[in-house]
């Protein structure tokens, strides 16, 4: 549209360009004209009745002229803002339309990246969901061996008891089978711990999923416990915890329980601490 509405001014501007230097060549003609001397013709013809006419211009058509040449300049002028306001219409409709483009594309954008988190947030609830059910079902089994485990030593080695004087005494059972159930004496013990929040977290951490890891150590900064025969740390983590990260988001919620193995009662120390980390999942 704009090239069109060039071309139509460049046209109209040619056509009155024209018209000007035309009455501007009859001007220069009628001015640079000569009046011969008909002084003497005049008088011979006088005698002889014969009439001379000269050719000249009228003050009246010269002002028409001008009129016409400024009338010409307005219209010129005119046109000339007709034009230039068709021109910024078009632009601002143009810029109106582009912005317009730019808003739809930007919400579009907006409404991909939201639909985006949600199917992350379901996925990692799944996930979670999943995580909390295979820790049940082990759980169960695990406390289900236990508890048949102890049962079966029970009958088998027989149970130690103490009388008022601190003797112990072997029920129903001999000394020698007595060896299975003392055994369990250095066995680990489980123990539970609850984490249920993390308080006043804010904006301190970024926004993102985060689980606290509980590891048994040996002391403060020292090493992880590990037991004879694996060079698995004794730790446990909760399930991620979904954290957005600003001012008024006060607390993570975990309402989790955490089981480790800890050391028998013969190997306990004074030492030994829990250590509870936070860590950001990527």
């Amino acid at each position: 549209p704009l090239e069109a509405l060039d071309d139509e001014g460049e046209a109209y501007r040619m056509r009155q360009r024209s018209r000007m230097y035309r009455i501007q060549e009859l001007k220069d003609k009628l001015k640079n004209t000569e009046v011969a001397p008909y002084a003497e013709e005049m008088k011979e013809a006088a005698l002889e009745g014969v009439g001379v006419t000269i050719a000249s211009v009228s003050k009246a058509e010269l002002e028409e002229q001008q009129r016409h040449v400024e009338l010409a300049r307005e219209r010129e002028e005119k046109e000339k803002r007709r034009l230039h306001r068709r021109r910024q219409d078009i632009l601002m409709r143009q810029e109106a339309e582009s912005l317009e483009l730019i808003e739809r594309r930007a919400a579009e954008l907006e409404a991909g990246r939201r639909k985006g988190e949600e199917l992350r947030i379901a996925r990692d609830r799944g996930r979670a969901r999943a995580l909390r059910d295979a820790l049940r079902t082990a759980q169960g089994a695990l406390v289900s061996a236990v508890k048949k485990r102890g049962a079966s030593l029970r009958q088998r080695a027989g149970v130690l008891m103490t009388d008022q004087e601190g003797r112990g005494h072997l029920l129903h059972g001999h000394s020698k089978e007595w060896k299975l159930a003392a055994a369990l004496a250095d066995a680990p013990r489980p123990i539970k711990i609850r984490v249920d929040t993390i308080r006043v977290v804010r904006d301190k951490l970024p926004r993102g999923h985060y689980v606290v890891v509980a590891t048994l150590m040996d002391r403060l900064g020292g090493k992880p416990i590990t037991y004879s025969g694996s060079q698995e740390v004794t730790s446990a983590k909760t399930r991620p915890m979904a954290h957005v990260g600003r001012t008024f988001d006060l607390d993570l919620i975990a309402n989790e329980p955490l089981f480790l193995l800890a050391p028998p009662d013969a190997h306990l120390k004074a030492s030994m601490c829990i250590l509870l980390e936070v860590y950001q999942c990527k």
